[in-house]
């Protein structure tokens, strides 16, 4: 019996360890595309602070920003090899 214990035990752990692994998030801020910028109706209101922050405008002229944290936060210039090669393969 002390075995099955044992081994009940250690399956235990295993799960909740599992359990425990923390999600990572990523974000990719894309350019505006051709329709975008010809009507002109949108605007860059997504700024890349660093490699894990990120800063977003109510409107292109506007005070009003929020500061958002992620694992890894990828810029209008990056490609999707770039992200790849962070993200996955590793």
């Amino acid at each position: 019996m002390d075995t099955s214990n044992n081994v009940r035990l250690q399956l235990q752990q295993q799960q909740a360890r599992k359990s425990n692994q923390n999600i990572q998030v990523y974000v990719r801020v894309r350019p505006l595309n051709a329709r975008e910028r010809c009507i002109r109706l949108y605007a860059e209101v997504v700024d890349v602070l660093n490699p894990r922050e990120i800063l977003t405008r109510h409107t292109l002229d506007s005070k009003l920003t929020k500061k958002f944290t992620f694992d890894r936060s990828f810029g209008l210039e990056s490609k999707q090899c770039d992200v790849y090669a962070v993200v996955c393969r590793p």
